[in-house]
């Protein structure tokens, strides 16, 4: 039936699995950490600038953008790639209303913000969204690389890449690629994502 060495080598392959999946948790645990750390670092900065004086405490543009920080800790765990995506779909597939409330008083409330003040609650919310999608990525690493498969798989051999564009990984030696097959990979890229 099943030689020994069959044995062994699932009894290997188990306990691979069992370390990896030890050092992914605790992975996701530091990453989590790092991103926390990010946010805590923006929100102190927006402390810090408020304290100085150069923005209100009671200016609703910081109260909405010290929230948005306060929200970003608050469901840190709920933050990867996955739910993102199905929020994505559901939002596309109308499921859920696409109003964008915070955005909406946010532009709102920033109009009596002097340049000054705009650009850095402005910076404030580019860099929180920047910090939040790293570490959607960073925590669902293993799901990324499964969709990064799958995009080039499905979606870059059988929808996207037309035949013409795989002619230029044809060519000889010297020979110049031709703007119309660059085009070509350009429209097969952008179409396959």
């Amino acid at each position: 039936m099943f030689s020994p060495l069959f044995f062994v080598y699932m009894l290997i392959t188990l306990v691979g699995l069992v370390v990896f999946s030890l050092i992914y948790k605790q992975y996701k645990k530091v990453m989590l950490e790092y991103y926390r750390m990010g946010i805590f670092k923006l929100r102190d900065e927006l402390f810090d600038y408020a304290a100085t004086g150069n923005i209100s405490f009671d200016n609703e543009s910081y109260q909405l953008v010290r929230t948005l920080l306060n929200g970003y800790l608050r469901y840190a765990e709920n933050l990867d790639i996955y739910r993102f995506q199905k929020f994505q779909k559901a939002i596309a597939d109308k499921k859920i209303s696409t109003v964008n409330l915070f955005m909406q008083k946010y532009n709102q409330t920033s109009k009596t913000l002097s340049e000054e003040q705009k650009e850095k609650l402005d910076n404030c919310l580019k860099q929180s969204a920047f910090i939040a999608v790293t570490y959607m990525i960073r925590k669902s690493i293993v799901y990324c690389i499964g969709l990064l498969i799958k995009l080039l798989l499905c979606n870059g051999i059988s929808k996207g890449i037309s035949r013409s564009s795989w002619t230029c990984f044809r060519r000889e030696k010297g020979e110049t690629i031709n703007q119309d097959l660059v085009t070509d990979i350009y429209k097969a890229g952008a179409h396959a994502s």
